[in-house]
């Protein structure tokens, strides 16, 4: 059953247009209050309200909240998408990781742009199989910790800490390891890195009417957030150039 506060607030956007909520766990309520009642337009604006206030503390749980509702894409992929570029937090966050949904772990251990290195993918699969009690089954354990790209740890890593996690002593769990990309006997191609923790930089160039000026620019694109952004420029504006990283530093190289 809905609150007061809730009803009242559903109430006063259907004559005025606008409906205050005391904090975040009334705005969920809202949400709620407002897919049970289809009132559409309260609905949107207030998962436009929950999109403005995402952050790793909150995002698995208005993700499940959007998907439990079923109408609110954007906000679903907004979550997700804050998710991702903080995994570090969320997975940090304890309980809020431990008892998300196996449909948003999954999602999230598999996503391509997960801001995360292969070991904390790996951290994080096994914080949340171990949290459950009773614990999982050996098909359940070897299906989620498949999303992780075993290909792509560090040999000691992988022989020291995988190799010896009991989870995976099963017949299931080692015929997983047996067959993951990279790792097969046979295998010839190692699974990409996620592009979460990637950058692209665009560096120098030319600009203006017929290309006539040269830029000393560098710009940089955060595919985790989707955004552009304007970093340090060089020193001497370059067009014809090549570009490197060595040790966690660009060079730009040429005219």
């Amino acid at each position: 059953a809905l609150s007061t506060a809730c009803l009242k607030a559903c109430l006063e956007f259907a004559y005025t247009g606008e409906a205050e909520v005391a904090d975040e766990d009334a705005l969920a309520e809202l949400l709620a209050g407002a897919a049970f009642l289809q009132m559409d337009e309260l609905l949107e604006a207030a998962a436009e309200a929950y999109v403005s206030r995402l952050a790793a503390s909150n995002a698995l749980a208005v993700w499940e909240l959007a998907d439990r509702i079923g109408r609110l894409p954007r906000l679903a992929e907004a979550a997700a998408k804050a998710a991702r570029a903080n995994f570090g937090e969320v997975v940090a966050g304890g309980e809020a990781w431990t008892a998300a949904p196996a449909s948003i772990v999954r999602s999230l251990l598999e996503d391509d742009r997960l801001r995360a290195s292969e070991e904390e993918v790996y951290r994080a699969g096994v914080a949340w199989l171990q949290a459950h009690d009773p614990p999982p089954g050996e098909e359940e354990v070897a299906a989620l910790l498949s999303r992780v790209r075993f290909a792509l740890l560090p040999r000691e890593f992988l022989n020291g800490v995988v190799m010896e996690e009991p989870l995976l002593d099963t017949r299931v769990g080692k015929q997983m390891l047996l067959e993951a990309p990279g790792l097969a006997i046979m295998s010839t191609a190692r699974p990409r890195p996620r592009t979460g923790g990637m950058k692209l930089y665009a560096v120098g160039g030319l600009s203006g009417p017929g290309a006539s000026a040269v830029l000393s620019s560098v710009e940089r694109y955060e595919p985790a957030t989707s955004a552009w952004e304007a970093v340090t420029s060089m020193t001497t504006a370059r067009h014809d150039l090549g570009a490197a990283v060595l040790d966690g530093r660009l060079y730009a190289v040429g005219d």
